[in-house]
């Protein structure tokens, strides 16, 4: 082996050294253990139709529109929402033209994405430009009440 493939790898964002752990373990037959805890993610459960219609949403939307992996460099929170909301009136006026609930799967998934980017600080403040229902922030003449 070379130097270099001993080197241990470098991560943009290091992986933590933390491990959850529930202390909640199932043995298998084989004698191999595994947490199952309930906090754990279950990507298991999402339908795989809904996966390949997204997918294929997203595939025609790189071949005919934008460039691959468009929607991740960042887009406005207002954008996203605009468009999820004509989508889901086209799909509820009847018009089958496109497949509008991938439409609407796509944007619940780049909102989804945005917000937990701007959690972590790793997408622009501007883009999270939705607007605040908040009634103890209510904007009366552009000052805060």
């Amino acid at each position: 082996m070379t130097k270099k493939q001993c080197e241990k790898p470098v991560f943009i964002h290091p992986p933590s050294e933390e491990m959850q752990d529930t202390g909640q373990r199932k043995v298998y037959k084989s004698g191999a253990h595994r947490d199952r805890g309930t906090f754990k993610s279950r990507p298991d459960f999402v339908s795989p139709f809904f996966l390949e219609r997204l997918g294929v949403w997203l595939g025609l939307a790189a071949q005919k529109k934008y460039p691959e992996w468009n929607w991740a460099k960042g887009l406005p929170q207002s954008d996203c929402f605009a468009s999820l909301c004509r989508h889901v009136l086209a799909f509820q006026q009847g018009d089958r033209k496109e497949d509008h609930l991938a439409g609407v799967a796509a944007n619940v998934m780049f909102l989804m994405h945005n917000e937990e980017m701007f959690k972590k600080d790793w997408l622009p403040a501007e883009l999270n430009d939705m607007p605040q229902f908040d009634p103890t922030k209510q904007k009366v003449k552009g000052e805060l009440r």
